[in-house]
């Protein structure tokens, strides 16, 4: 008798741990919301476009508050225009990027353009933490200063 009691008290906890429970969704967080999440993983960026022999040449580099899982630099568009006010996509470059790193730089890479226009390039720093559920990450997109390339 013990035992059909002990039994039953069993399968109903059993049943009872199971059982599914109601619980109200969460609000998924928009775009914009959610880079509000992950802000201060980079903690400095700095980009500088300069003359070199019809080559555009760029410095770029990125630090982050701590190692991330990838930093660097990706959706790079260097743009020309003769106004300074229209700007115009001439190359796309391949995304830079250093893994399990606190940082990213370049120096002195070059980009060949004609000459006779003004060119910037707009690069969008990158960075996402490490981890396995969820991890951040936040992207900041800057263009850089124009320079005229005669």
């Amino acid at each position: 008798m013990k035992k059909s009691r002990l039994f039953a008290a069993l399968t109903a906890a059993m049943l009872f741990a199971a059982a599914p429970l109601q619980v109200a969704a969460a609000e998924v967080p928009t775009d914009e919301e959610a880079s509000t999440y992950a802000t201060g993983l980079i903690a400095e960026y700095t980009i500088n476009a300069y003359y070199g022999y019809n080559t555009l040449m760029v410095d770029a580099s990125t630090y982050a508050s701590g190692e991330m899982a990838k930093i660097g630099l990706v959706n790079m568009v260097v743009q020309y225009s003769d106004d300074k006010i229209t700007w115009m996509d001439e190359v796309y470059l391949d995304d830079m990027i250093n893994q399990n790193a606190y940082y990213f730089s370049v120096y002195g890479y070059g980009v060949p353009v004609l000459s006779g226009h003004y060119y910037r390039i707009v690069i969008t720093f990158y960075a996402k933490e490490k981890g396995w559920f969820f991890p951040g990450s936040q992207s900041i997109t800057v263009p850089s200063k124009s320079v005229w390339i005669g």
